[in-house]
């Protein structure tokens, strides 16, 4: 008789490994109480449009990663419904936001997760189609202060408040900025143009990235496509010199990555830290006024997938 194992893509947690995690959570919620931030729990499992319609359509997370079934009608007064296991917690956080009028008052609400998220990713050492993170958002309509550089120095501030509670060192800082609103659409129309001529050169997914989604191709891992990638105009050179939104990136000196593509969304791997904060200090972003300190931004900081 064969023995019945966990789904491959899936581990179990056990003693001593589930005493790190609960440190882990434990330090999080200090950190997170330490700036006025409360625990939202989502679903699990959401509508397939809301994934569609917040994350998009031509993602690779929606349009490969997810798992998503029809959930059949068991009454005549029942709908079929598509549902999926959330591939991500921002898209489910912002939905209760909106359902629950969370904005009537015109404050931020301040915002974290922990929980599991699920893709459908080929397993691989490092990588699991069950994965845990730890996350906080700040939502709020812009007369409340949420588009401030401010906002996002708070969060930046607060991981590295939680890496130093972790007694995690040595890790590096980078920053890159999209820029505002105008910015984007700019940058994404300069970046289909210089990969028409090079994208046969590229691998299979990114071909097909070239033109449905032009910025997940400079997220490739591809070994023999790093340098045609390296070649490509980078994001600076498309954001207009006026841009708020870049003004953290813009104030530091080092650390910068022209490849990191979403500057909030901050992942420490337990074997790999990365993050980003301004490089003017921890201790110049104190002196700020503290009462502004918010941001609509998100950062998904604990990650092991």
């Amino acid at each position: 008789m064969s023995i019945l194992k966990a789904v491959r893509g899936t581990r179990d947690l056990l003693p001593p490994e589930t005493e790190l995690w609960n440190r882990i959570e434990s330090a999080a919620r200090k950190v997170f109480a330490l700036y006025s931030f409360g625990e939202i729990r989502t679903p699990v499992f959401e509508d397939t449009s809301l994934f569609a319609r917040g994350v998009g359509e031509e993602t690779d997370i929606v349009s490969k990663e997810m798992f998503t079934w029809e959930d059949r009608a068991r009454a005549q007064s029942e709908k079929t419904q598509q549902l999926t296991l959330r591939p991500e917690n921002t898209a489910g956080v912002v939905r209760a936001y909106i359902e629950h009028n969370l904005g009537e008052n015109g404050q931020l609400q301040k915002l974290y997760y922990i929980g599991p998220q699920f893709r459908r990713e080929r397993p691989q050492k490092g990588r699991y189609r069950q994965f845990s993170q730890i996350g906080a958002e700040v939502i709020g309509p812009p007369s409340s202060g949420s588009e401030s550089p401010l906002r996002d120095a708070e969060v930046l501030e607060m991981l590295a408040t939680l890496l130093g509670e972790l007694g995690i060192t040595g890790w590096t800082l980078q920053l890159n900025s999209v820029g505002s609103a105008s910015d984007r659409p700019r940058y994404i129309a300069v970046l289909r143009e210089a990969l028409r001529p090079v994208a046969g050169q590229l691998c299979p997914d990114c071909q097909r990235r070239a033109e449905t989604n032009p910025l997940r191709v400079l997220d490739c891992k591809v070994p023999e496509d790093q340098a045609t990638i390296d070649a490509l105009p980078k994001i600076a050179d498309s954001r207009g010199s006026g841009c708020s939104g870049s003004s953290l990136y813009t104030q530091s000196q080092a650390g910068s990555g022209p490849r990191l593509l979403h500057p909030h969304h901050l992942r420490v791997h337990p074997r790999r830290a990365r993050c980003a904060e301004c490089s003017a200090g921890r201790g110049a972003l104190r002196r700020a006024e503290r009462g502004d300190w918010r941001t609509q931004s998100s950062g998904d900081w604990l990650c092991d997938g």
